[in-house]
C-alpha cells in the first residue's frame, strides 16, 4: 500500500532534519523528572473563585408608590367610567378567548388528487413542448383599469340621460 504524501514529506524532512541537527528520539521512554508517579502537582491551576453570593437576605420595602398610585388611579378611573376589569373569570375567557387555537390545524395536508394530476401534467406538457410561465405580468389588453368598456349602444343610452 503506497503512503499518502504528506506522510512522505514528513518522513522526509524528518530525514533532512536529523542529517543536519542530528537524530532525536521522539518516544517518551522515562517519566518526567518534574513530576511523581501521583502526577504533577507543582503546576496546579488555581482554584477558581466561588461565584457571585447566593441564598442573601434582600430587604422588602413594600409596594413601590408609583404602582400603588397606579393601581388607586384605576379604580377610581372604572367607577368614573362604569367599567370594571375582569381577568381570568369565565366570563372574560369566553369573550376574549380565541377560538381558532381550539382547532388543530393540519399545516402538513397532502394535495388533492386534481392538483397533483395538474401539476404533473404540466410537468409532462413542459418535458415535451418546452416550459412556460404561467404568470399574467401585465394588463388584460381588451380592458383598461375602468372595467369593461360600454358598448355604443350603452354610452347611446347615457348620454340620453345626462
Amino acid at each position: 500500500m503506497k503512503l499518502d504524501s504528506d506522510v512522505v514529506n514528513t518522513q522526509k524532512h524528518i530525514g533532512d532534519a536529523e542529517g543536519k541537527y542530528g537524530s532525536w528520539d521522539l518516544v517518551q521512554v522515562n517519566s518526567d523528572p518534574i513530576c511523581s508517579s501521583a502526577g504533577c502537582t507543582q503546576y496546579e491551576h488555581p482554584k477558581a473563585p466561588d461565584g457571585p453570593p447566593m441564598d442573601y437576605p434582600v430587604p422588602n420595602f413594600g409596594q413601590d408608590h408609583e404602582i400603588a398610585t397606579s393601581l388607586e388611579n384605576e379604580k377610581i378611573a372604572s367607577k368614573v367610567v362604569g367599567h370594571e376589569w375582569k381577568f381570568k373569570t369565565p366570563g372574560s375567557w369566553e369573550k376574549w378567548r380565541n377560538p381558532a387555537k381550539d382547532t388543530n390545524y393540519n399545516f402538513n395536508m397532502k394535495l388533492d388528487s386534481d392538483v397533483v394530476n395538474t401539476q404533473k401534467h404540466i410537468g409532462d406538457a413542459e418535458g415535451k413542448y418546452g416550459s412556460w410561465d404561467l404568470t399574467q405580468l401585465n394588463d388584460d389588453p381588451i380592458f383598461s383599469s375602468q372595467g369593461k368598456p360600454k358598448s355604443e349602444y350603452v354610452e347611446k343610452e347615457i348620454a340620453k340621460i345626462v
